[in-house]
């Protein structure tokens, strides 16, 4: 976990105290909610340290699990007094009889509510760029590819370069080009400094060292990006 001073977090400059940073991170984190994975089961004895009872959690469905991992872990996290709301992605429902299986363990637990994700083939889900998010280190020999469609209001204007440009970006999808900025009151860290070359979010995120030989492959896969858009 990263250490955050108030003089890091203060916005315009100006210190706050002790109780002042503590207040603004409960009222940050007033009726909040965490999304878990089957692959978290092995975790589950460190939450009662982070998590309040209560807590709503959602209970994801990712590939390599089936729609049984997910009720287990719904079931369990209700066990501990949090309140799962597990995901049914339809696509990923193996028969009837699997459904109806889950359904009735989440009825028996007195899980309530669930997440219908039905959409067809290439529908998508919008994120605030603020939402805190992250992932482990990539500890497999497989790489792991992340595709990132970023939109943002006209007069939203970065503060460094690109680090990852493509011949889209910048480009006015709806609208006009802005003439004045519009700059958001709250306090933004500042973008990661990538000018000795450009890694990966999750590379900054666990403090990673890469070699020479891995910044040359990035740097080649960037320029391919760059030439073909």
């Amino acid at each position: 976990m990263q250490e955050v001073t108030a003089e890091q977090v203060s916005p315009n400059g100006a210190a706050w105290s002790t109780g002042q940073l503590k207040e603004a991170v409960l009222s940050f984190l007033e009726d909040f909610s965490i999304e878990a994975t089957p692959h978290s089961l092995n975790e589950l004895d460190s939450y009662p340290a982070y998590l309040a009872p209560g807590t709503t959690i959602y209970v994801a469905h990712p590939p390599r699990s089936s729609l049984d991992d997910v009720a287990e872990l719904a079931v369990r996290l209700r066990g501990m007094g949090y309140q799962p709301v597990p995901h049914l992605a339809v696509r990923r429902i193996e028969s009837d009889a699997q459904l109806e299986r889950a359904l009735v363990s989440l009825r028996a637990a007195g899980i309530d509510q669930a997440v219908y994700l039905g959409g067809p083939a290439g529908t998508v889900t919008l994120h605030n760029c603020r939402t805190i998010h992250g992932s482990k280190p990539n500890l497999s020999d497989a790489g792991r590819p992340l595709l990132l469609h970023t939109y943002a209001a006209a007069d939203a204007l970065p503060y460094t370069c690109n680090p990852l440009p493509s011949r889209l970006a910048g480009k006015v999808v709806r609208g006009k080009p802005a003439r004045w900025a519009d700059h958001d009151p709250r306090p933004c860290q500042m973008p990661p400094d990538w000018s000795g070359g450009y890694t990966s979010l999750f590379a900054l995120q666990q403090n990673e060292e890469w070699s020479d030989e891995q910044r040359d492959v990035i740097a080649r896969q960037s320029a391919e990006i760059r030439a073909n858009g």
